[in-house]
């Protein structure tokens, strides 16, 4: 059963569970980022993308996540800083859902692992909230390339 992340009372016990949600993401995110970034590379690779498509990979896969564990820790409140983190990282699968052209497997892996991690940290219904970040992400990206479609995943 998920923890809810929301104290029933403010108490110092409390305040301080709701400060150890970033490390507790951080984990997650650095290893669900990279291995999903391996699979967008991967589609990449395929595609013959261009550099500007490798270095949003790398800059959303392997950098994001440090920035937001680093963000998080040091904002004043750092339980709001990583429900904002986990909604970035839901525009971030949307964007590379679009740079991959909607490649299906690919595509459907980022949807599922973006939305779990939403389901997983416990806080009500910010999976709803990143479900259109998502979508968001994938049109705003689509414009830059083309809505380019090809959702034949390769073996």
């Amino acid at each position: 059963m998920n923890k809810q992340y929301i104290p029933q009372q403010k108490t110092a016990s409390s305040k301080h569970k709701l400060d150890a949600l970033p490390a507790i993401v951080y984990f997650f995110r650095v290893i669900g980022m990279g291995l999903g970034g391996l699979a967008v590379m991967v589609v990449l690779n395929e595609n013959k993308a261009p550099l500007s498509s490798w270095i949003w990979t790398v800059l959303c896969c392997y950098v994001w996540p440090h920035a937001a564990y680093f963000r998080a820790k040091r904002h004043p409140k750092p339980f709001q800083a990583e429900q904002s983190n986990l909604l970035v990282d839901s525009f971030i699968a949307g964007t590379s859902i679009s740079l991959i052209h909607f490649n299906l497997l690919p595509s459907v892996l980022l949807v599922s692992i973006a939305t779990a991690d939403k389901v997983n940290s416990g806080i009500p219904r910010l999976w709803l909230k990143g479900l259109p970040l998502t979508l968001a992400g994938a049109l705003i990206c689509g414009l830059f390339t083309g809505f380019a479609y090809q959702p034949i995943t390769s073996m």
